[in-house]
């Protein structure tokens, strides 16, 4: 390993100008590297220490009355950790031993020095001193980085048990997890126990997409980063590991892959309407002159029913065409400051009469009153029904039937949980759920959740399904305080 400097300042505290000169002259035989100046008696020498001005000390074992452990003892206790020389008349394995248990970083006999060991002593102890600032400078970046990091960030051994925990991991899982598993706060333990048996088989993990359980008992879909590293302190491998909260990642993902499908089928529903509308007026007309020709020749009332058939039915298909283009326009609201809370209560109004009829429990949790925001009350109700409704609706086959409304609200936001114990939704459904037209209801329209979808977008709103196939739905709606 070469040099990191081109010169290095040495000091030799020596009562003994003889010594000196002799230290000076196995200095020059090693080219400019090296610059030595000198010092005599032990008050001096300490002062010239205590200037940190040079990057090596050389002790005499034997400052005036004083003995050079002394002299290293001292300074190291004033904070002085440069590399220290003890250099010795004669040899010792006592005195060895002795300097350095007080602080030196060598023992070197005088009497044997020779250019090439003297070189490689000086060597040996600079490039030990500049690699160990070195690590406790990288170990002082990491514990900054550790401690100041916004994302949880946590260290654990190799069976996967926390050793230390960063504040933001604390605030966002709870400051009760060291010694204990990481896999408690994953929420599938299968994808965890799978995981680790790669981690600790050397697999290192990058952007593992999983779903974390936070303090508050929320599902977080959360990527996380986990590198394997040896620990010189305890000389065991460990694991440092960042979490990232890819949640609103995700579903600002899903918002805009809804718009865009909301925004082309729009377009296309326009297209038809228009294609539609053209040959039904025809049919409209055509209807009439019926009804009136029949009429006319006074056919019986029987016959003349066909042409009311399809003249309902024209009017039938005329209302669809006006509903999808209704649904899949840009939704114009008008904003006030409202009540969030009161507006779910007035939505449950609506439905109270069908939740008794339904015989469904129905559980309203912290309704936080004075939750005011700048909505559309009326608009936004309607979607809060429509929503409530499908719910209802689908609790008609189970046997429990549970309807549980929540409101959770921090700094930034506030979200409104609504919880059935219905039939659930497949992952295939969920992926159509706010497309126009789209339905498992007989006699449905499928067109609520479209309006739904329309109306929380005009709120800057966020939706997210939580949804298995027999294991209920729970819809959790997100407003942003800054609306």
């Amino acid at each position: 390993m070469p040099y990191k400097k081109s010169a290095y300042s040495i000091l030799m505290v020596d009562d003994n100008e003889d010594d000196f000169a002799l230290i000076k002259g196995l200095m020059a035989s090693l080219g400019d590297i090296f610059k030595l100046d000198w010092v005599s008696g032990y008050e001096y020498g300490i002062e010239a220490v205590m200037s940190n001005s040079h990057d090596l000390y050389l002790i005499d074992d034997q400052i005036v009355d004083k003995s050079g452990l002394e002299f290293i003892r001292e300074i190291r206790g004033y904070g002085i950790d440069k590399p220290i020389i003890l250099l010795s008349r004669e040899g010792s394995q006592e005195l060895d031993i002795e300097a350095i248990k007080a602080g030196a970083s060598d023992f070197l006999v005088k009497s044997s020095l020779s250019s090439r060991g003297f070189e490689h002593s000086l060597r040996h102890c600079i490039q030990r001193f500049e690699y160990t600032r070195m690590y406790q400078e990288n170990q002082r970046l990491l514990r900054s980085f550790f401690t100041s990091n916004i994302e949880p960030t946590f260290i654990m051994d190799a069976d996967c048990i926390l050793k230390e925990t960063n504040p933001a991991f604390q605030t966002k899982f709870g400051n009760d997890k060291i010694h204990t598993p990481i896999g408690s706060i994953f929420a599938d333990q299968l994808d965890f126990e799978f995981n680790k048996k790669s981690l600790q088989v050397g697999r290192p993990f990058q952007n593992w997409s999983t779903l974390l359980i936070d303090r508050e008992q929320n599902r977080i879909e959360s990527s996380l980063n986990i590198f394997r590293y040896y620990s010189e302190s305890d000389n065991l491998v460990h694991y440092f590991g960042v979490i990232n909260d890819i949640s609103q990642l995700r579903r600002a993902e899903m918002q805009l892959a809804l718009a865009e499908q909301v925004s082309m089928t729009g377009k296309m529903a326009r297209i038809m309407a228009h294609e539609i509308r053209n040959p039904l007026t025809n049919i409209n007309l055509a209807a009439d002159q019926l009804r009136e020709e029949l009429e006319a020749r006074k056919v019986p009332s029987e016959f003349i029913e066909f042409a009311d058939i399809i003249k309902r039915n024209s009017q039938r298909i005329n209302n669809l065409i006006k509903d999808l283009l209704s649904s899949t326009k840009e939704t114009k609201i008008q904003k006030c400051q409202t009540d969030l809370a009161g507006v779910i209560r007035q939505a449950l109004e609506l439905v109270n009469d069908r939740i008794l009829l339904k015989k469904i429990q129905l559980k309203v949790d912290k309704l936080i009153d004075g939750s005011v925001l700048e909505l559309d009350p009326q608009r936004l109700r309607m979607a809060f029904l429509n929503i409530l409704t499908n719910a209802i609706e689908a609790m008609e086959s189970t046997k429990t039937r549970k309807l549980e409304i929540a409101m959770t609200e921090t700094s930034k936001e506030i979200k409104v949980s609504i919880s059935d114990t219905g039939i659930g939704i497949s992952e295939e459904d969920k992926k159509r759920i706010f497309e126009p037209f789209f339905t498992k209801r007989s006699g449905g329209v499928g067109l609520g959740m479209t309006t739904v979808l329309h109306v929380l977008t005009a709120h800057d709103a966020s939706i997210q399904i939580d949804s298995s196939k027999g294991e209920g739905t729970s819809f959790q709606i997100t407003f942003p305080k800054s609306v």
